[in-house]
């Protein structure tokens, strides 16, 4: 229900875009981020790369039909997977329901999100509905159970809230979750009085897996470090990998300030000088 002129914050635009598919809402933030819908698609194709869709092409904001605006289910889980990694996306696909300015009026806007998956399946987080009388039924759906997040993509789908729910009952029973604590590990410090300095990583990670996977994590250090090493600073990685190939890596950090050795002053050389020539 947007109106000519009417200003309103990029937040409550998202909202509205997120939660009530308002394509209106879709073409304001494409020409206020780009200038106008058909640069903004450039920059919508340019991002989905980024996120590994190489099936999709985007020609609008909004999804409505056009020959040559398409995607596939894959490309929307790996544009999906992008954009839950952005905060502010996660807690408004989230959002049950959100009342948002109406400029001019006494009262607000109620937005209520058309995503039932957030009612009807316990950890739903997301995602988005769509809907045109050629594509059909469309849902991008997440849940996120033991700190692992799962996503469902269905295209033109009648059964689509109880076919998400069957795929989240299954994807949850198969896959595991193991919490890699930190670790700690030793390195070799030259120039400085301590032999040796500790790094350890920072966070600890979840992993999926399935039954019969084999973990295992490989550290990525060098053999020795020159001092001064600061405390804080990354001295390596640590590879996390499932049947050895590499999913995720992170920073191994040390703990303590390394101090350079102390080179003796002139003072040393003069007192050594005076001391040995006293001895003749």
């Amino acid at each position: 229900w947007l109106e000519e002129g009417e200003k309103m914050s990029v937040k409550d635009l998202l909202y509205g875009l997120l939660l009530a598919s308002g394509n209106d809402a879709a073409v304001v933030l494409a020409e206020h981020t780009s200038g106008s819908t058909e640069n903004f698609a450039v920059l919508m194709n340019h991002t989905a790369r980024k996120a590994g869709a190489t099936s999709s092409n985007f020609t609008n904001p909004s999804g409505l039909d056009d020959e040559n605006h398409y995607t596939t289910a894959l490309d929307l889980a790996k544009i999906t997977a992008y954009a839950l990694k952005n905060n502010i996306f996660r807690e408004i696909v989230s959002t049950k329901e959100k009342t948002i300015t109406w400029e001019g009026k006494e009262w607000g806007r109620t937005l209520k999100n058309h995503n039932k998956l957030l009612k009807l399946y316990d950890g739903a987080d997301g995602v988005k509905t769509g809907y045109t009388k050629k594509d059909g039924r469309c849902l991008v759906g997440s849940a996120t159970k033991n700190g692992i997040t799962l996503i469902t993509v269905t295209l033109n789908d009648p059964n689509d809230w109880n076919d998400h729910i069957e795929m989240f009952d299954y994807g949850f029973s198969i896959i595991k979750s193991i919490n890699l604590t930190d670790k700690t590990y030793t390195v070799k410090v030259s120039n400085s009085d301590k032999e040796y300095t500790t790094v350890k990583s920072k966070e600890n990670v979840i992993l999926p897996y399935l039954e019969g996977d084999v973990v295992t994590s490989k550290s990525d250090i060098p053999e020795s470090v020159n001092a001064p090493v600061k405390k804080g600073s990354v001295i390596g990685y640590e590879k996390i990998q499932i049947n050895g190939n590499t999913v995720t890596e992170r920073e191994l950090n040390a703990l303590i300030d390394v101090k350079e050795k102390e080179t003796p002053g002139i003072l040393y050389y003069i007192c050594f000088f005076i001391k040995e020539f006293t001895l003749f």
